[in-house]
């Protein structure tokens, strides 16, 4: 398989998991809302599936687009750094540097991306409020005199 046939199924695989993202996107946004799980009674779903399992299929298709544009930006990996050294560098030619420093960079930037989103989910998992249990239940007992007036 050329190169070029390559890039082109990638970048049509990429489009199509996109716009699966978009559609999870707008049937969690539009379709089944935040509350359409129901609390007393069987969630709304769409196709056999309700809200959260729309939210996972949401989530594995981000983890399958962060691989896919992993994929593109390995296949233009000299491009991408020969077009930033030069921008970088005003104009000038980056010929000069050698294909090993430019594996090195991105091999080392890797590790780095992939621990900047694990240091994100650390430090967001720090911030998460659950509510005291007392309070949760009162807030329960709450909608359930709503729900009855």
């Amino acid at each position: 398989m050329s190169r070029a046939t390559l890039n082109y199924l990638i970048d049509a695989a990429t489009l199509l998991v996109l716009l699966g993202m978009v559609a999870t996107g707008l049937i969690l946004e539009f379709v089944l809302p935040p509350g359409s799980g129901g609390i007393r009674h069987a969630p709304d779903t769409l196709w056999t599936l309700a809200r959260h399992d729309w939210g996972d299929v949401h989530f594995y298709a981000a983890i399958t687009m962060a691989g896919f544009v992993a994929l593109h930006l390995a296949l233009h990996w000299n491009w991408a750094f020969t077009t930033t050294a030069r921008l970088l560098t005003r104009g000038k030619s980056s010929a000069s540097i050698e294909a090993w420093r430019r594996n090195a960079v991105g091999f080392g930037l890797l590790p780095a991306v992939l621990a900047s989103f694990v240091l994100f989910v650390i430090v967001a998992r720090t911030y998460v409020a659950s509510p005291d249990s007392q309070e949760d239940e009162q807030a329960q007992a709450e909608y359930a005199e709503q729900a009855d007036g």
